[in-house]
Order: structure tokens, then C-alpha cells, then sequence
């Protein structure tokens, strides 16, 4: 542990969450139900930035990962088609 990390934890300065990063936790859990928890953290990104938001794809990913959000990968769709038998 570093020197001025150790003082700052005695101080009790340590690692406050601040009110834009609170935010971006609101941003991305809207974006991510809007979407049916289909969207990683590459689609959210590329949403954000359309919409105008300055936010990075790892800073993404660790909020998604602190709210507990993981996208689903839907089944892709495959015709099952009757199989014929010739005997004879």
C-alpha cells in the first residue's frame, strides 16, 4: 500500500462514490432494460455517446458488474425439420 493511499484511509478519504458516478449507474440500468438485458457494455456505450455521455466501455463494464447486470444471449433460432424415413 502506498504512503498517500494509507493516509487518506486514516483520514477516512478513502473511496467516496461521487453524485455523476451514481449517474452513470442510473444511465447504463436504464439503457440495459430498455434493450431487455440484451446490451453489453459495448452496445451501452455506443447508446450513451449517442445520447450524448462521456463514458468509457472498462468503466462500463465495472458498474455493470457492481449492480449485477449480465446481458443474456438469446438462443438463435433454428428450424427443426420433420425428419423422413424411407424403408424399403
Amino acid at each position: 500500500m502506498s504512503r498517500t493511499a494509507y493516509y487518506r484511509y486514516q483520514r477516512g478519504d478513502s473511496y467516496k462514490p461521487t453524485v455523476e458516478k451514481g449517474n452513470k449507474q442510473q444511465l447504463i440500468e436504464q439503457v440495459f432494460t430498455d434493450h431487455k438485458r440484451r446490451y453489453g457494455s459495448r452496445r451501452i456505450v455506443a447508446e450513451l455517446k449517442e445520447k450524448g455521455y462521456e463514458v468509457g466501455r472498462h468503466q462500463v463494464r465495472k458498474l455493470m458488474k457492481l449492480a449485477g447486470l449480465q446481458p443474456i444471449q438469446p438462443r438463435s433460432f433454428v428450424r427443426q425439420r420433420p425428419t423422413v424415413s424411407y424403408d424399403g
